[in-house]
């Protein structure tokens, strides 16, 4: 596909490489999180009707606000 065209993916072994590095950044992102904003950030966007993504970088002053 052109997904993996745009990615230079040649094997099969080189996509599984991206995809865990995608998977290891993901957790990287929600541990950031919990260390930063706390679990009770992490359960309030679980229940939130908000549409979820991946947020990793914040600004200072979000920081401990939650």
């Amino acid at each position: 596909g052109i997904v993996l065209r745009l990615l230079g993916v040649e094997s099969a072994s080189e996509l599984a490489m991206i995809a865990g590095s995608v998977g290891l950044a993901c957790n990287l992102g929600a541990l950031y999180i919990m260390v930063t904003e706390g679990i009770g950030s992490i359960q309030a966007l679980a229940k939130s009707d908000k549409p979820r993504g991946l947020r990793i970088i914040h600004e200072p002053s979000e920081a401990g606000q939650g």
